[in-house]
């Protein structure tokens, strides 16, 4: 006979098993290779939503016509729908791409016409080439920003310093500045196109009393200007950065980071309401009023910082805290809204060279050392919940503890399913992951190895790029990038490959 005491363990750690997997179960259910030659070039990666991935390359291949150039669709399940190999000219270079309206877009800039003409080749899901846009402007444009929409083009970018934004009709073939964009000191933050096919554009601004803001400008499917708002940001706050979607309603719905002097580091985040007749409800949380924005915190640095919040707290005083942070998401969720961010830092070290006397001194500006960029140190992503008035309902985070990237990009990826969310990233062929639901964590950072083709297949990790991790649709995501493989087992494969990899994945 088994003791009560012991069956109760046994039923309690069966229920615990049970409930941990009932959350999450974590699946690679497909994976396609291409193999590449030794300095092949690696493919271009597009979600096509729920129609499955576009792949594009520029090959070594030459030929009289210019550069060929290898495009792949691939359904939802990974296999092979089509793939063409075509030239696309020497005086051609590739600016941008996209997807919209069921079709796939190349937008090239063409030299020959001192820049001032863009070529855009428009390819079908079926296969072959549908249209060649040629589009002459009477300027030449530095582009930064390229979307489409079921009728039109909308791209942009800068001209003498200036943003510009350019609205193209694919059926009449007309392109028309776009109305409200064209100033001095301002940039561009966002172009957003909503499932209706109008679009918003987020810019920066300067209040009269010379403050940093945002503006969010609308405009209908025939690039007509219907919203122009410039945000008021209040008690000498400024705004740095922020994303935007269009709310049940058709308000603007706003979310970023603010800071109390024109610097590049936030104190908190705001969320904002923009009604269509220009109206404006802002709301402003400070970091240290967030419940886990220091939850990535080893523990005994969490408690001295919510010590010192706590502590100010008490004096009638606000703990005041300085991040970089930049947000990549609002994700519409019925009637709430999820907005993630990614907080990171510069690392730099001090560069070491031959001095003046032909030693090993470093060189010298002044009385500072010379520093050298070495990347960008990620230390966590956020994530909040709120309401469309701008109330904020929850937050939580998830950290970031191996990630140094030359450059500033999105890593953490986020799938809503149900009244749960799941977060992930992939560094160095892991997926790393994380559930929540609302302020609670369901199931903390979890490690995954890319699953690769056969059993016996070894990654060569001192020569991995691996590319990246990005939401693709329903509950699935999919990595992809580069690997070295060696098989010293199975019949048959190659005992030494490197080839392009996709992997689908998912939670259930």
């Amino acid at each position: 006979m088994i003791p009560n005491k012991l069956l109760t363990f046994i039923f309690l750690f069966a229920l615990i098993a049970f409930a941990r997997q009932a959350i999450a179960q974590f699946e690679q259910p497909k994976r396609y290779e291409y193999d590449l030659g030794a300095f092949d070039n690696f493919f271009e990666v597009l979600s096509l939503d729920d129609k499955g991935i576009m792949l594009f390359r520029e090959t070594d291949e030459r030929s009289r016509d210019g550069r060929f150039w290898e495009i792949i669709r691939l359904d939802k399940d990974l296999n092979e729908v089509w793939k063409i190999k075509r030239p696309f000219g020497y005086h051609l270079n590739l600016n941008g791409y996209a997807y919209g309206g069921g079709r796939f877009f190349l937008l090239f800039r063409n030299e020959r016409k001192s820049n001032k003409q863009l070529d855009m080749f428009e390819f079908g899901l079926n296969g072959g080439e549908l249209d060649h846009h040629e589009i002459e402007h009477l300027f030449p444009i530095q582009l930064t920003e390229f979307e489409v929409t079921g009728s039109a083009a909308i791209y942009g970018g800068y001209y003498n310093y200036r943003p510009v934004v350019m609205h193209y009709d694919f059926e009449e073939r007309k392109t028309k500045v776009l109305r409200a964009i064209y100033n001095n000191r301002t940039q561009l933050v966002q172009v957003k196109v909503h499932e209706d096919d109008s679009y918003s554009i987020v810019t920066t601004e300067r209040t009269k009393d010379r403050r940093n803001t945002l503006a969010v400008k609308s405009y209908d499917p025939n690039g007509e200007l219907s919203l122009n708002s410039i945000l008021e940001p209040g008690d000498g706050r400024n705004f740095i950065f922020g994303r935007s979607t269009k709310s049940n309603i058709d308000n603007q719905v706003l979310a970023g980071t603010y800071s109390n002097h024109r610097t590049t580091y936030s104190r908190g985040l705001f969320i904002a309401n923009v009604a269509e007749d220009g109206s404006q409800n802002i709301n402003y949380y400070d970091y240290g009023e967030l419940e886990n924005f220091f939850s990535y915190m080893k523990a005994r640095r969490q408690e001295r910082v919510k010590n010192r919040i706590l502590r100010k707290k008490v004096k009638g005083k606000t703990a005041r805290f300085s991040y970089r942070l930049i947000v990549h998401d609002i994700i519409k969720h019925g009637d709430k809204y999820i907005m993630l961010g990614e907080a990171f830092y510069p690392k730099y070290s001090h560069y070491y060279g031959t001095g003046p006397a032909g030693s090993n001194a470093p060189f010298t500006l002044g009385s500072q050392g010379n520093l050298l960029l070495e990347g960008y140190r990620y230390t966590h992503a956020v994530v909040i919940g709120f309401d469309e008035k701008g109330k904020l309902l929850w937050d939580n985070s998830f950290e970031i503890t191996d990630v140094l990237s030359p450059s500033v990009d999105q890593f953490v990826n986020a799938s809503v399913q149900d009244d749960k969310i799941v977060l992930l990233y992939l560094h160095e062929n892991v997926v790393r992951s994380k559930i929540i639901q609302s302020d609670s964590v369901l199931e903390g950072k979890s490690f995954n190895d890319i699953k690769l083709k056969f059993e016996d297949d070894i990654v060569n990790d001192n020569n991995t790029n691996v590319g990246g991790l990005e939401k693709w649709h329903d509950k699935y995501f999919f990595a992809y990038g580069v690997q070295r493989i060696k098989n010293l087992r199975n019949m048959g494969v190659k005992l030494n490959r490197r080839v392009f990899f996709v992997n689908k994945l998912s939670y259930k």
